[in-house]
């Protein structure tokens, strides 16, 4: 699965952050479009379970799944706000 494979190198970009491969200041914002992309990506393969399924699990499911984990949670959350937030906000892309 693609998405899944995007989203595995995302998480390991940020993995070498806290595995003490240096970060430059001036390249923050780099970093923070991984995290944000990571996230993203993570809430699009819930969108391929769906739509790729051949078990039957409905949307429903899916979701009933993720709100029990603390993690899925997250991911839903920062993936669906954070767009929503960009287009509405008076900064921009900053938020």
């Amino acid at each position: 699965m693609e998405q899944l494979e995007r989203a595995q190198r995302y998480l390991q970009k940020i993995r070498r952050l806290y595995v003490g491969v240096p970060a430059l200041w001036d390249d923050r914002n780099k970093y923070e479009d991984d995290v944000l992309s990571f996230f993203i990506h993570c809430h699009h393969i819930r969108d391929w379970i769906v739509a790729l399924n051949t078990l039957g699990i409905t949307p429903a499911e899916v979701d009933r799944f993720s709100d029990h984990h603390e993690c899925l949670c997250i991911v839903r959350v920062v993936g669906t706000l954070r767009p929503i937030l960009q287009r509405h906000s008076p900064y921009g892309s900053s938020i």
